[in-house]
C-alpha cells in the first residue's frame, strides 16, 4: 500500500482544519463545506470506518524508528525559534493552539522560550502551554515596568 506524501498533506491539512472548526465553534459553517462536496463526504465516511484500536495497536508494534511515518520525524525535526513562539502565543487562542500542535511541537517551543525541556510533570498540552503564556505575561510586564 502506497500513499503518495501530497495525498498525506492534503489528509493532514482536511483534519487540522477540522479539528480546528470544531475547536473554535464553527461547526456550521464546516459541516456546510463538507455537505457541499461529495469527495470529503465519501472521506469522512472512511475515515468513520477506521477502529481506533487498529490505529493504536500499529503504532504500539512499530519497533524501528525508520518506520515511523515522515510526518512524527519532521515534527520531532521541527525547531521553533523564540520570536516565531511569542508570535504564536500572540495571535492565537489557546484552543487552536491545542488543535493546531501536538505535544512534541510544545514541547520544541517550550525549549525555545525557556531553553530546557518542559518537567516530566509538565508533560500535557494545557500544562506546557500555560508555562509559555506566563513565561510571556512575565516579560511583557518587566517590559511593561522599563519603559
Amino acid at each position: 500500500m502506497a500513499i503518495s506524501q501530497d495525498y498525506l498533506d492534503d489528509l493532514e491539512n482536511i483534519i487540522k482544519k477540522t479539528n480546528l472548526a470544531f475547536i473554535t465553534n464553527n461547526r456550521e459553517e464546516m459541516l456546510s463545506m463538507v455537505k457541499s462536496d461529495e469527495n470529503l463526504v465519501r472521506l469522512f465516511c472512511i475515515l468513520g470506518e477506521v477502529k481506533k484500536s487498529n490505529i493504536t495497536n500499529i503504532l504500539k508494534n512499530i519497533n524501528n524508528k525508520n518506520d515511523i511515518n515522515t510526518h512524527n520525524e519532521e515534527n520531532e525535526k521541527r525547531a521553533f525559534n523564540y520570536d516565531e513562539v511569542i508570535n504564536i502565543f500572540r495571535s492565537l487562542c489557546e484552543k487552536e493552539i491545542v488543535g493546531l500542535y501536538g505535544l512534541n511541537e510544545l514541547e520544541q517551543m517550550y525549549l525555545a522560550i525557556l531553553g530546557c525541556k518542559p518537567l516530566s510533570k509538565n508533560k500535557n498540552k494545557k500544562q506546557i502551554i500555560d508555562s509559555i503564556k506566563n513565561y510571556i505575561y512575565r516579560i511583557d510586564r518587566a517590559n511593561a515596568f522599563r519603559t
